[in-house]
């Protein structure tokens, strides 16, 4: 199984026989109505891994389905209790897939991938350029904060690039 489940989908053969479960894989999975405000009620999965009410199940990779938050086994506000920097990082990795980059932290351009638009190509990159300076920056912020450098230093550097150029 491949794909999502989706309540939707089978709202009408819910409605037509009444049944409280459905059998997916060999694996039972309860459904619950509740109440509309205007009338009528709204269909749910209960999620067989916690217990929750959904309506979508996900194939797990363990086989069978469950909720999204259990399917995937992380919490989607999990990128909240990161630190800035490597919350930058995670970001510059999933553009990088996005350009089909082979190694995620790769400063080398990676070919434009079959079917992608070059406005789009190129606006991935900037993003990923972007990203990079900001880490920069806030690297340098945080090794000043710590007293591992002086900002005379990161001045000399850069007076140093460009007198190069």
């Amino acid at each position: 199984m491949t794909s999502v489940i989706r309540i939707k989908d089978i709202r009408d053969k819910i409605r037509q026989l009444g049944v409280p479960t459905i059998r997916c894989n060999g694996e039972v999975i309860g459904i619950e109505s509740a109440p509309c405000n205007l009338g009528g009620e709204r269909y749910y999965f209960v999620c067989p891994a916690c217990d929750r009410r959904c309506t979508k199940l996900h194939p797990k990779l363990s086989g069978g389905v469950a909720c999204r938050r259990c399917a995937i086994g992380r919490d989607y506000l999990q990128t909240r209790n990161l630190d800035p920097s490597t919350r930058l990082r995670h970001q510059r990795a999933k553009l990088a897939e996005r350009l089909g980059a082979v190694e995620p932290g790769s400063f080398q351009l990676p070919p434009r991938p079959a079917g992608m638009w070059k406005r789009t190509y190129d606006r991935l990159w900037a993003a990923i350029v972007q990203i990079d300076d900001q880490r920069c920056q806030l690297l340098q912020e945080e090794g000043i904060a710590l007293g591992l450098f002086s900002a005379s230093h990161f001045q000399a550097k850069a007076d140093d690039i460009s007198s190069l150029a």
